[in-house]
């Protein structure tokens, strides 16, 4: 299996291809006229999402990755997440902005807004840091984990959780997704704690790093 990495820096992206040396640069372009804040690739449906300019947009996976949509209805946006949901295969994106959090979902080439009701939730500044996990999106404001149950999907309001601060060590919050275990990881200071989807966190299921965590990444294949 080839394994590629795209990587952003400033308006180009870079594509890197693995060898049994390991990494070589296959190509590198120009990409957005802006700086680019987030990138993630969805393979599943062949494009990339892209936080510029803060709005997000959807780019062909290959080159010369032709802009396909734009979130337009709400803006600034601050943060985005996204999630392949196993039921239905569809491609579902959060995205922050307004203190709140909005939800789309990908169909035919465009973005669909779904009704998402925090009326009765709120954060004290906007998302700047979030991670989706199954059914549950994670995310991080002014030092305060937070976290709310987007699946399944449902009329009523949405309600949101405070968990607990990323620490006084930690430089920026570090959220990791374990969904072959069900877990989400929540880094504070030095340590990683475990939550469950829909459970509390439990300080028994924890893992200690001799510092504190500036970044984790995730292998499925290994």
């Amino acid at each position: 299996m080839y394994i590629y990495i795209y990587v952003c820096a400033y308006v180009y992206i870079c594509i890197y291809g693995k060898n049994k040396r390991g990494y070589d640069l296959l190509m590198c372009r120009s990409f957005e006229k802006k700086a680019v804040s987030e990138l993630c690739c969805i393979a599943r449906h062949d494009i990339l999402l892209c936080l510029t300019d803060s709005q997000l947009a959807v780019h062909d996976l290959s080159e010369p990755f032709a802009l396909k949509a734009l979130i337009a209805d709400v803006r600034p946006i601050y943060a985005f997440c996204a999630t392949v949901s196993e039921a239905d295969g569809l491609l579902y994106v959060a995205v922050s902005a307004r203190k709140k959090i909005f939800l789309y979902k990908w169909l035919v080439d465009e973005f669909a807004r779904i009704h998402f009701d925090m009326t009765n939730s709120f954060f004290p500044d906007n998302v700047h840091y979030m991670t989706w996990c199954g059914p549950i999106i994670s995310v991080a404001v002014q030092n305060e984990y937070y976290y709310m149950a987007a699946f399944p999907l449902k009329e009523d309001a949405v309600s949101v959780k405070k968990l607990f601060d990323i620490g006084s060590k930690t430089e920026c919050p570090v959220i990791v997704g374990l969904p072959d275990r069900k877990l989400i990881g929540y880094c504070r200071d030095n340590f990683l704690f475990f939550q469950e989807y829909y459970g509390a966190v439990n300080p028994l299921s924890e893992v200690k790093f001799s510092d504190a965590v500036l970044n984790i990444g995730l292998l499925f294949t290994h």
